[in-house]
């Protein structure tokens, strides 16, 4: 159980007496009886210890749901990759694993959304290493110019890529540190009324 050697490890608590104590809690005791009446099967934990277990196996148990219906629903899209199944592995709240599923949710059209309706999904796949193909090739198999067919292809990409959390990560710190000025006259507001 995963999720016993977790919150051991962060309560710096047995093994043997979390697990209880998860198990205490599944069959639908409360904190209260078991600190008072069930501390020998959770090896000593006090109340404290105990409410801060309660609401790990509760945060822990959603955070897997939600990584789950993730990865099912990126399987769904056709969008499983690596790197998002590393960046939901590596998400520590459910607020994390929505903001990764975020672009995945949308249901509005975009640029790269009507490229990919046209089938200039694998040309941009090429583009960027994911697959392998001869994009000369490729391209000429399409009505379109090559030109309006890269562009397309180049609208799947940066959206591919503004969706990668590693890329808002650095796009917030940049935001971060831009500072911001504000012009602000008082005697504008003296004109406004």
């Amino acid at each position: 159980m995963e999720l016993a050697k977790t919150i051991a490890s962060e309560l710096n608590h047995n093994l043997s007496g979390i697990k209880r104590a998860i198990a205490l809690f599944d069959d639908g005791n409360t904190l209260h009886f078991i600190a008072r009446y069930r501390k020998d099967q959770t090896q000593g934990l006090e109340a404290e210890q105990l409410s801060v277990l309660h609401k790990r196996i509760q945060h822990l148990r959603n955070l897997e749901e939600a990584r789950d219906k993730a990865v099912v629903k990126l399987k769904e899209l056709d969008q499983l990759s690596d790197a998002l199944v590393l960046a939901l592995e590596q998400a520590v709240s459910k607020s994390e694993v929505d903001e990764i599923m975020k672009p995945y949710r949308s249901k509005r059209k975009t640029r790269a959304s009507t490229a990919r309706e046209k089938g200039y999904q694998q040309i941009a796949d090429i583009v960027m290493g994911k697959s392998t193909g001869k994009l000369n090739e490729m391209l000429e198999t399409f009505e379109e110019s090559r030109d309006e067919i890269l562009q397309q292809s180049k609208d799947i990409i940066a959206e591919e890529a503004i969706n990668f959390p590693q890329c808002q990560r650095i796009a917030e710190e940049q935001i971060l540190k831009t500072p911001v000025l504000i012009n602000y006259h008082p005697e504008n507001e003296d004109r406004k009324s």
